[in-house]
């Protein structure tokens, strides 16, 4: 008898049950310099005194005051710049394309450093991938479940692939197509492993490492020049910037990803690629399970593939279950939005939940 399909969905509540930080988290930790960095501190603290400028001119910002969200940090970004307009006097497209670049890498940082390996995620993932047809669908950009498929289950390895046409970067198999073996892992935002080449529209992906971080590809020496930074500290990032070469063509490899925005660039092709493949596995799958996920407003077009694959299911059976932590407002969005009802929502966070209702939600297969 075949196994049920399962789509497990992940947002960044998930990976604070491994010690990283969710999305509301990082304004908090946005200006600070951090302690575990691939650049110098130097190069760090003026990206901290750049992005703090920016929230002091446009936001009003003060220490000690109110944050903006990284919703309201990226979008304007994004809409300013997109558009070719300034945001205010000072800031020109150029200078708001750079921020973006200089946010882009603060994040990274902020969700690469710091990991670990969660013994009870490992549980989870054996124990689902035994007992379903797996999926998984994720809006983080970090590598988390990355690193606990590589070591899931007595120091096993559960193959996983990208259902893109993802070239291998480094290792054995470098430049060559990763093989489609294992589980679909569909990440919807991008991820901190992917680096993308704009002239011949290829993505390479590293192994389980922050490639984009470790390349700097959210960086560019110019960038810094633009904002009187001193010119010995955008040389020595230029110095630090000397293995992004496209192994295809030659050309620089950047990083591509969908921000925090409420308007989300999906512009390259692996990105309808990959929300195509998810619309399908929702679509086709018995079971839902969202962990960590709150369902904010700025996901509208992810809401929308939500309701899209609900509604354009052809089996009456469906189970979805929700795994928070303490949020009664997220709650409230799966309510009103997927018809849940609170017994379909837990809230004592994950690992509670793995201990607890693990065995349980597995027997309701």
């Amino acid at each position: 008898m075949p196994k049920p399909k399962l789509a497990l969905i992940l947002g960044s509540g998930f990976s604070k049950d491994a010690g990283l930080p969710t999305t509301a988290d990082i304004p908090e930790k946005f200006l600070m310099t951090p302690t575990n960095t691939v650049l110098t501190s130097e190069i760090e603290d003026e990206i901290s005194k750049i992005l703090r400028k920016f929230w002091e001119r446009v936001f009003g910002f003060k220490n000690g005051g109110p944050r903006p969200s990284l919703e309201d940090h990226f979008t304007l970004l994004d809409l300013a710049a997109n558009s070719g307009h300034h945001l205010g006097p000072y800031y020109s497209p150029k200078k708001l394309r750079a921020i973006r670049r200089m946010s882009i890498h603060r994040v990274f940082s902020l969700v690469t450093f710091g990991k670990k390996k969660r013994p009870h995620i490992r549980k989870m993932l054996y124990s689902l991938n035994k007992n379903f047809d797996l999926s998984i669908v994720t809006l983080n950009w970090d590598i988390i479940v990355e690193r606990h498929l590589e070591n899931y289950a007595d120091s096993k390895k559960l193959p996983f692939y990208y259902p893109i046409e993802a070239i291998a970067l480094t290792g054995t198999f470098a430049n060559q197509p990763w093989p489609h073996d294992g589980v679909p892992l569909m990440k919807m935002h991008g991820s901190t492993n992917w680096v993308y080449c704009d002239s011949c529209r290829r993505i390479y992906a590293g192994r389980i490492a922050s490639t984009a971080l470790n390349r700097k590809t959210f960086l560019e020496p110019d960038d810094f020049r633009l904002f009187d930074v001193e010119a010995r500290l955008a040389n020595q990032l230029e110095e630090l910037t000397d293995d992004r070469d496209c192994p295809h063509c030659g050309n620089v490899l950047a990083g591509r990803v969908a921000t925090f925005s409420y308007r989300k660039a999906f512009s390259i092709a692996q990105f309808h690629t990959i929300w195509e493949r998810a619309h399908f596995a929702l679509c086709a799958a018995d079971n839902w399970l969202l962990i960590g996920y709150s369902m904010p407003e700025a996901d509208y077009e992810f809401k929308h593939l939500l309701k899209s694959a609900q509604l354009g299911r052809n089996k009456k059976n469906w189970i979805a279950r929700v795994v928070l932590k303490d949020d009664l407002s997220a709650e409230n969005r799966y309510k009103s939005f997927l018809g849940l009802t609170g017994k379909d929502v837990y809230q004592g966070g994950l690992s509670k939940w793995i201990h607890s209702s693990l065995d349980e939600y597995i027997g309701e297969r």
